[in-house]
């Protein structure tokens, strides 16, 4: 979606500025309502089209409208179907200058508030409006909290890094002691907005 952002930009068409510094694929933008900096994919989305597994030799056609975005949500996250395009109404006629310059000013607050340089999933917890997650997570002095090669980001707490070695049962042990410190203190579950695979094995 970065990439689709950049392209929009220097098109002169306007929208999808919010989206240039979100590290992942439009089908999954779509699937998750993946937004930033104020915007999100509901507001710009026209129309997807979907493969169902069980049927592969038909594709599906679904509008904005079918999909019941909500914060961080779609009826995709549900329905086992697979995106395989998307179709987006930007502003057009726009000057590309002033488009890419947007896009550009959101990458870089971006990539100076949050630990662009370490590997990580993204943010981790869905905001439980009208609390910020990391704030939250920072304010019980939880920055640079780490199991084993997993770390709560000293620079945002709403991420998770990958301090070198990281397995997956150190991430998922580090998002469960926030989460119950969270509860603990502020009376808010928060809720994983990353999606994961697999069965969790305890560290060994």
């Amino acid at each position: 979606i970065p990439t689709l952002a950049r392209k929009a930009a220097r098109a002169g068409l306007s929208g999808l500025e919010w989206a240039v510094g979100i590290p992942g694929t439009v089908g999954g933008a779509v699937v998750m309502n993946a937004g930033a900096q104020g915007g999100c994919i509901a507001e710009w989305l026209h129309s997807v089209q979907l493969l169902d597994p069980k049927n592969p030799d038909q594709t599906l056609t679904w509008s904005a409208s079918d999909l019941a975005f909500g914060y961080r949500q779609s009826r995709l996250q549900q329905e086992p179907l697979i995106v395989l395009s998307a179709r987006f109404r930007l502003d057009q006629g726009q000057d590309p200058a002033a488009v890419t310059a947007r896009t550009s000013a959101n990458l870089h607050s971006r990539t100076s508030t949050q630990p662009y340089q370490q590997p990580s999933c993204g943010s981790v917890f869905r905001n439980p409006e009208p609390h910020k997650a990391g704030q939250l997570i920072e304010a019980l002095g939880l920055k640079g909290l780490q199991i084993g090669g997993a770390q709560v980001s000293p620079i945002h707490a709403n991420f998770i890094v990958n301090t070198g070695g990281a397995s997956a049962a150190d991430i998922a042990a580090l998002i469960a002691e926030v989460q119950q410190r969270v509860e603990a203190a502020h009376g808010i579950t928060l809720h994983p907005e990353v999606k994961r695979l697999g069965r969790d094995h305890p560290r060994t």
